[in-house]
């Protein structure tokens, strides 16, 4: 995970633009200055997050190989890597979930996938978007709000961008997906994804906001979803290897940690 709260037993990783990092019962915290140096390890505390820095969170077993394997002043080199790699790409975009797909929309399932066994949707734990069920139900079926969404014609030569005003009596009600697909398979699109949604529907052309936000103001947009696959310590004359392990949805966000001790 990066910049959004840490699932149990896994190792998460915060920058500069999260601000800083909440309280949490039994995680572990390391603070890292721009080389890498850690500078502090806080349990159970609120930890700042200032420019050039960054935070290591523990939780669970996470929080437990933190505090077996790092030190204040060692040196811990962090390297992400996707699966799939995104070097195999030149573009990539955090959004979901998929609401055209071959000209048609596409519903998604009421369930997350943690809790999707319960549904009697056939194939729903291979179909289903990996967002809450609370999530779901304040954005899908009959809700009406404010949309974004990209994507391409079939021939994939054409990128098609939208937005759906909405929150505003009298201008904008908003839209259903189903709607929202509707509108974007009249544009062309064969293939179609959700952005954000809400407050933060706006499109700028040209530096110019070109849509009209319920907000008066922008949001800030700082976190990506991703889960930690891998973490993995190695010292400086020590061939030893530990491994914490967690699951996440595709594309996935590994952290290669590497350790040198003065």
């Amino acid at each position: 995970m990066l910049n959004t709260p840490c699932p149990a037993e896994q190792i998460c990783l915060f920058n500069e633009f999260v601000g800083s990092v909440a309280a949490r019962t039994g995680d572990v915290k390391v603070l890292l200055d721009a080389n890498g140096e850690v500078l502090d390890i806080v349990r159970e505390a609120k930890l700042r997050v200032r420019e050039g820095r960054q935070v290591l969170q523990g939780t669970g077993a996470g929080a437990t190989w933190l505090r077996s394997n790092i030190e204040i002043g060692d040196f811990v080199a962090v390297t992400t890597r996707t699966d799939p790699p995104l070097s195999q790409f030149e573009q990539a975009v955090s959004g979901g979930p998929l609401i055209v797909e071959d000209g048609r929309f596409v519903e998604d399932c009421m369930c997350a996938l943690r809790d999707c066994s319960a549904t009697k949707q056939p194939k729903a734990q291979l179909l289903c978007e990996d967002f809450t069920t609370d999530w779901k139900t304040k954005h899908y079926e009959w809700v009406r709000m404010p949309r974004s969404a990209i994507g391409f014609d079939e021939q994939r030569e054409t990128l098609i961008v939208a937005v759906a005003d909405g929150y505003q009596a009298g201008y904008s009600r908003g839209m259903t997906q189903e709607e929202f697909a509707d509108l974007l398979r009249e544009f062309g699109a064969h293939t179609a994804m959700e952005l954000d949604g809400g407050g933060s529907a706006t499109l700028v052309l040209e530096d110019k906001v070109i849509n009209r936000p319920p907000d008066e103001k922008w949001r800030a947009l700082y976190r990506q979803r991703a889960a930690l696959l891998l973490g993995r310590a190695r010292r400086r004359g020590d061939d030893r290897q530990e491994e914490v392990e967690g699951r996440g949805k595709a594309p996935q966000l590994s952290l290669l940690i590497d350790l040198a001790r003065r």
